[in-house]
């Protein structure tokens, strides 16, 4: 029964305008009170348009005193974020902080070890040479990368310290996925984690060695010409690199005196569990055969050898290349 003038008046005029870049989208009684003149003369600055978030100039120009002061040499820095390289990413803290819990040792002249800082540089590790004293027998050629039957014998590098681990059955010597310190050894490049190997380019280990034709690991602990002289229950690492001219299909032999496991660019290629022996003659030589695409230029080879429960015996590994041909584009 109210008269029609009790209304707001239809006509458009008597609204503020709906231009929907200018006023947020609320319900009418959410409006303020005012006349539609003084909302059309507000300029809405405090409203910016969706696009003006994209143009930071507009706010620059439009209300610079909004902006602290600040001298050049105050505002931050714009350097790139640096990111760790996958070197850095990849050993997990699990793993240093198993290494950083035990003890490393440097040999002493006399062969005993005492505690050292950095195994990796100490002066003290041997190399031996065609010149070296007591030494008889053997074949070393000075700069050779390989033997004439395919055996890496140049160039590598074990891990200063030799692992003491648990007994374990013959055909579990070796764990088949990689553990918290195969990560760690894997991914490092630390120079105190590595010691210089004590036959590099002997093809032949001079006499008086458990098997002439290997990397023999045991030597490299006690840093003194042995036969049959592993500790038995200790594990080592050792690591070289393969560069090549060209890409190559490559198939490699491993042996190991226990058990081992052979990682090439980061990847497992092969696990030996048994309690084998790398000789040939020997009735329980196991070698194992590998194929894998190398890649032009440097390739990482990483080797874990894993001794037998008892003592007194070989400690070692040979890693030898079949495919013919491919030598003649490799160094190491």
């Amino acid at each position: 029964s109210e008269t029609p003038s009790a209304f707001p008046s239809e006509m458009p005029s008597a609204h503020p305008s709906s231009a929907p870049s200018r006023f947020p989208s609320v319900m009418p009684s959410a409006m303020p009170s005012a006349e539609p003149s003084e909302i059309l003369s507000a300029e809405p600055t405090f409203y910016p348009s969706p696009s003006a978030t994209m143009l930071p100039t507009e706010f620059l120009t439009a209300a610079p005193s909004t902006f602290p002061s600040m001298e050049p040499s105050e505002m931050p820095s714009t350097e790139p974020t640096r990111y760790p390289s996958a070197n850095e990413s990849a050993a997990p803290t699990t793993a240093l902080s198993v290494l950083d819990s035990e003890i490393l040792y440097c040999p002493e002249a006399d062969g005993t070890r005492v505690e050292c800082d950095c195994p990796g540089s100490d002066p003290d590790w041997k190399q031996w040479d065609n010149a070296t004293p007591g030494l008889t027998g053997g074949e070393y050629v000075e700069s050779a990368q390989f033997a004439d039957d395919g055996r890496i014998i140049g160039s590598w590098e074990i891990s200063a310290k030799i692992w003491e681990v648990e007994d374990s059955e013959c055909g579990a010597l070796v764990d088949t996925e990689d553990t918290d310190v195969d990560e760690y050894y894997l991914n490092s490049d630390e120079e105190c984690d590595w010691a210089p190997y004590i036959a590099n380019s002997w093809a032949t280990l001079p006499d008086g060695t458990s098997y002439s034709r290997m990397i023999d690991l045991a030597i490299q602990d006690t840093q003194e010409l042995c036969a049959n002289c592993g500790r038995g229950n200790v594990k080592a690492y050792a690591r070289t690199q393969i560069v090549l001219d060209e890409a190559a299909t490559t198939t490699f032999s491993f042996a190991a005196d226990g058990g081992g496991a052979v990682w090439v660019n980061g990847v497992r290629q092969t696990t030996q569990n048994a309690c084998g022996n790398v000789d040939p003659n020997n009735a329980n030589h196991i070698a194992t055969e590998f194929t894998v695409q190398l890649l032009n230029g440097y390739n990482d080879i990483r080797v874990q050898v894993r001794d037998d429960n008892g003592s007194n015996e070989g400690f070692g590994f040979t890693l030898k290349v079949l495919t013919q041909g491919v030598l003649d584009n490799f160094d190491v």
